[in-house]
């Protein structure tokens, strides 16, 4: 799910300045604080590395665990922004990487042993440099 949405929407904004094709879970028990977001992520202007730094430092971030396990129809609008994030700094910081990963992942390798063995950091280590290059670029 976040190979799909993550690289799909990174590299479509890149492309042709879009995103307006992106499916999340929708669920009829939104409240209001997860409206507000939904709305600030689909706005034509919404600069989505600063939403996705809001998310990734908030006290309810998704587990990249569970996000690299996700489906797309499993994706929460926080797990796609996750995977968004994701895939803009392993190309953006880790490009010469990119294709062995999504190759092995692609292979059915599992995406944290890749991420971990192509990165060379842990997960938790890999969520701090996502962060520390997201505080970088949000601007």
């Amino acid at each position: 799910g976040w190979i799909f949405e993550g690289f799909g929407l990174y590299l479509s904004y890149r492309l042709v300045n879009t995103r307006l094709s992106f499916f999340i879970r929708r669920t009829e028990y939104t409240d209001g604080e997860k409206s507000n977001f939904n709305s600030r992520l689909r706005q034509s202007r919404a600069n989505w590395f600063r939403l996705a730094h809001e998310v990734l430092v908030g006290e309810d971030k998704p587990n990249l665990v569970f996000v690299l396990g996700k489906d797309v129809n499993q994706l929460t609008p926080e797990d796609l922004l996750y995977g968004y994030a994701l895939a803009a700094f392993i190309l953006e910081v880790h490009g010469d990487k990119a294709a062995r990963i999504l190759t092995r992942i692609g292979k059915e390798d599992p995406p944290a042993l890749v991420l971990e063995e192509e990165l060379g950091r842990k997960l938790p280590e890999l969520e701090k440099h996502l962060i520390r290059w997201l505080d970088d670029v949000k601007s």
